[in-house]
C-alpha cells in the first residue's frame, strides 16, 4: 500500500510479483522498487508498469537493502551467519544476524564494492550525495570470530549484555576512497534525510547527527515501546511500530510522529506486522 500523509488516504499497489517472491527485505526511491525474491535473487522493477528492470543473483539469503539517493545503486548485506558472543562457560549472547555488505549498478547489475568489515542485519542508509553507505557493525571486530562457541547450549538476547564487549557502532563507508571509518556510537541506524542529517538509535534513545559538522543532538528520551523507524526525506517525520498493550500480540500499531510536535501521533493502521518505507 502507498499512504499518503497530505490527504490521508492509502492506495493498493498491484506489483504483478511472483506468487512464491518475498519481500522481507525492500525499498523503494521514486517509481523504483528493489526487493528480495525467490531463489536468492534481488529484483528492481519500475512501481508504474510493473516492469522488471534488473535481477542480481546472490549464492546467499539478503538481510538489508538500500537504494542509493540517485538511483544508481542498491546497498545490499548478503547473509552470513547469526553471531554468538560468549557469555559464560554454558551460555551465549544471540548478537543477531550478520552480512556481508555489497554494493551494485542497478543499470548493469555489476558489483562494484565489497566491505571487509561484516554488517548487522539492520537498516542501511545512503548520505544524501549517495556517496557514502552507512551500517552498524561490532566495535571490535574480534567479537565475529565465534567459531568456538558452537559448544554453547543456552543462549540470552542482548538485553542481557552488561558490558561494552560486544558494543556496537556506527560506520559509514566511502565509495570513492574505498575506505571505512567509525562515525559515532550506536546501535541501529534510523535513516538520513536530504539534508545529510543522520538519525540513530543508542540505548533506547532517538539521536540526529549532522554529517556537515557532526554536531549531535538527543531528540526522545523514550523509544523502548517502539520499533522499526523511518525518518522521512524531510526529517519533519518519523514513522514507527507501537508495540500494543495486549499480551501476546504480533502486530502494533502503524504511526507517524511530527517531529517538531511529538505528541502529535497519526495512526495509519492499528493492526500492522512489517517493514515501512519513505517514497519521497
Amino acid at each position: 500500500y502507498k499512504y499518503d500523509i497530505k490527504y490521508q488516504n492509502e492506495e493498493k499497489i498491484n506489483l504483478k510479483l511472483n506468487m512464491d517472491d518475498r519481500i522481507d527485505y525492500w525499498d523503494v526511491k521514486g517509481h523504483t522498487m528493489v526487493y528480495a525474491g525467490i531463489n536468492n535473487t534481488i529484483n528492481t522493477i519500475n512501481l508504474n508498469n510493473g516492469q522488471l528492470l534488473q535481477k542480481i543473483k546472490f549464492k546467499k539469503n539478503t538481510i538489508g537493502i538500500s537504494i542509493s539517493p540517485n538511483k544508481d545503486m542498491v546497498a545490499i548485506l548478503e547473509y552470513v551467519k547469526n553471531l554468538k558472543g560468549e557469555r559464560d562457560t554454558n551460555s551465549y549472547y544471540m548478537l543477531g544476524s550478520t552480512g556481508k555488505l555489497k554494493i551494485y549498478s542497478l543499470k548493469s547489475g555489476e558489483l562494484i564494492h565489497t566491505v571487509s568489515r561484516l554488517a548487522f542485519g539492520y537498516k542501511l542508509s545512503w548520505s544524501s550525495d549517495s556517496k557514502k553507505v552507512f551500517f552498524v557493525s561490532l566495535r571490535n571486530e574480534i567479537g565475529f570470530n565465534d567459531s568456538n562457541l558452537s559448544h554453547l547450549k543456552r543462549g540470552y538476547g542482548r538485553a542481557y549484555l552488561k558490558d561494552d564487549q560486544y558494543a556496537r557502532s556506527l560506520y559509514s563507508y566511502d565509495l570513492n576512497l574505498g575506505r571505512t571509518a567509525t562515525l559515532i556510537n550506536g546501535d541501529g541506524i534510523v535513516g538520513v534525510t536530504s539534508k545529510n542529517i543522520l538519525f540513530f538509535i543508542k540505548e533506547n534513545k532517538l539521536y540526529s547527527m549532522d554529517l556537515e559538522n557532526n554536531k549531535v543532538s538527543i531528540l526522545e528520551n523514550d523509544m523502548q515501546s517502539s520499533y522499526g523507524y523511518s525518518i522521512s526525506p524531510s526529517g519533519n517525520n518519523i514513522v514507527m511500530l507501537i508495540h500494543h498493550k495486549r499480551m501476546m500480540s504480533y502486530s502494533s500499531f502503524l504511526t507517524i510522529v511530527s517531529l517538531d510536535k511529538p505528541n502529535n501521533k497519526l495512526i495509519i493502521d492499528e493492526d500492522y506486522n512489517g517493514a515501512v518505507i519513505w517514497t519521497k
